[in-house]
This record gives structure tokens, sequence and C-alpha cells, in this order.
């Protein structure tokens, strides 16, 4: 189980290191519930509710305090990924094996593909008006098996690998507020972690969490906000971050591998776009699968939900093309 093997070995190791490098305890990464116990199937977390932690309304937009906050935690835990990364090498070496992708990496899941190519292919369809980009999205979703698998091994993002998040979307953050401004955020969910570039976990929530208006007003500015985190954090951790992942770099990255977040928004969006009687859950998914049927039955749906998945998705997939994402 990997969530079990991050919150047992990943983060104590992080906090151990921590320990080594006398980091104030105002300045640690403790963005993450207490594990309590971990068995077969089951793992056992703080409550985080408790602690005066909740979810952003989910029927409500992200403003920029709440990205932002987001993405100053994130840059945390990256820079630690990176701190052991260069200074204790071999410890990093032995998270590599529980930290490979076992769902979207090789071997290659043929179902799980064949979904995410029909779903990807669908979402050209919101680009009735840019046949340049539709044409891109429809060429790319014929070789999305290969492309992501490939995204998914370090191989072309080293030397700048890290340890990401890998599901680091609205859903698995949580946000403690004062006077009814975000203050603190936790991060949840570690099952999906994995050794790659850190502008898989950037994009993923860029195009799953954010709308046009934005990231016309605010993309390069919450990368800007990463970025500085990060330069931060590996400085109290004794690193400079020109050396460790240039800004030039990261921008490159998300051009490289921003493909990834587009492809996990067409997913997300149309389940979000879905009223309750037409959405449907990966059980079903795998239903249709297994009984090799038709998937075109996961693209139907009313018109107000196609107007709102067209409205979402084809500002995403023009924003990807217009940041060189899919090119």
């Amino acid at each position: 189980n990997k969530e079990a093997f991050v919150y047992n070995e990943l983060l104590k190791e992080y906090a151990k290191f921590e320990d080594w490098k006398k980091i104030p305890q105002d300045l640690r990464f403790n963005n993450y519930p207490t594990c309590l116990a971990t068995g077969e199937g089951f793992l056992i977390v703080t409550d985080m509710c408790n602690q005066g932690f909740k979810m952003h309304d989910p029927s409500k937009k992200l403003d920029l305090n709440h990205v932002a906050l987001a993405f100053k935690m994130l840059g945390h835990f990256h820079a630690l990924g990176y701190a052991i990364k260069y200074q204790k090498p071999d410890l990093l070496k032995t998270f590599l094996k529980p930290l490979e992708d076992k769902y979207f990496g090789e071997p290659v899941n043929k179902g799980l593909y064949d979904y995410i190519k029909v779903m990807f292919r669908h979402s050209a369809d919101t680009l009735d008006k840019d046949e340049e980009a539709r044409s891109k999205i429809i060429n790319i979703s014929q070789k999305l098996d290969v492309i992501i698998p490939r995204m998914m091994t370090c191989a072309d993002a080293e030397p700048y690998a890290v340890i990401t998040h890998g599901d680091f979307w609205r859903n698995n953050i949580m946000y403690k507020y004062q006077n009814g401004d975000p203050k603190s955020a936790c991060l949840l969910d570690y099952q999906m972690c994995r050794y790659a570039s850190p502008a898989l976990d950037l994009a993923y929530f860029i195009f799953c969490c954010t709308d046009k208006s934005f990231r016309d007003s605010n993309y390069t500015q919450v990368l800007k906000i990463y970025y500085e985190s990060l330069s931060t954090h590996l400085h109290y951790l004794g690193l400079d971050a020109l050396s460790v992942l240039p800004y030039q770099e990261l921008e490159r990255h998300m051009k490289q591998f921003g493909l990834y977040g587009v492809v996990i928004a067409s997913l997300i969006l149309k389940s979000e776009s879905l009223d309750d009687s037409e959405s449907f859950d990966l059980d079903q998914v795998a239903d249709i699968l297994r009984r090799n049927e038709d998937m075109g039955t996961l693209l139907k749906c009313s018109d107000k939900s196609w107007k709102i998945f067209k409205n979402r998705m084809g500002s995403v997939l023009r924003d990807a093309n217009r940041l060189g994402m899919l090119d």
C-alpha cells in the first residue's frame, strides 16, 4: 500500500531530515494528518476537522488566497524531496520502488487507457471553432497510452524529477480559516505519490481546479508563488533553487508535462459537469470495460451538462494550446 508507505516511511524520514537540519517547528512541513494505524487495505489518520480544518465549498470557485496557500504548501513538499535527493541520495533510492506508478505507468493498463483516450478525444468536441487545437487533441488522444506512461517515468524529467503528490487537487486539500480567510492548509491522500516532474502536480491543480478568468489573471503569479516557496524552503535546507530547479526549467517542464493536467481535466471536468442522474464512477467504467461494451455510453449527457463541460473544458484546451502544452 503506497499511502501506508508514505505515512510510515516517507513523511517520517522528511520529519527526521528537518530534525537533522534543525528547522524551527513553525517552518516544518506538518501539513498532513497523523497516521494512527495501517493494515491490509486500511489506513487510520487523525480527523483534521477536529483541528479546525475543512474542505473549501465545492460550489464556489477557488480564489487566489486558496490557490496561493496550496501552492506554497506544494513548494515546501517538493523542497523536502529535492533536499533528500541532493543530500541523502541513498535514502531517495529506497523510496523509488515503493513510489513506482502502478496506475498510469508501465505495464500499460489497456482498459484504463482505452477509457482515457475516449474521454480525451471527446473533449476535442468542445473546440468546434478552433480547428488547429482540435486536430492536435485528436492526434494526441491516439497516442496517450505511450505519452502518459512516459511522463510517469523520471527519465525525461531528470535532473529535475522530485517526489510529487500525484493527486494534487482541491478534493485533497483542507483549509483552516481565520476571519473567513484561509490561513493554513492540510494535504491528504498520498496513494498516487510518484517520482516525476514537479509540473505534474502543478498542471493537475491548475487545469482541474481553476477557471479561465483565474488562469488569465493568475497563471504566472501562482507559478511564481510556488517557486518562491520552493526556493525559500530549499534555502532553509541548505540548497539553492537556481541549481536545483531554475525557474526557466520549471516553465519548460510546464510545457513538456502540462498535458498530463489537461488529460486529467478531461476526466474530472466531465464528471463534475454531470448531474446526479448522469454521473458514473470508476466501478461502472470497469464494468463497461470488462463486458467490452461501447464506451460511448459514458459520453451521453443532457444539453445543460454538455454546455457546462464545453465551457470549462474548451477553455482548458485553448489555454493549454496557447501555453504550448499541445505541441
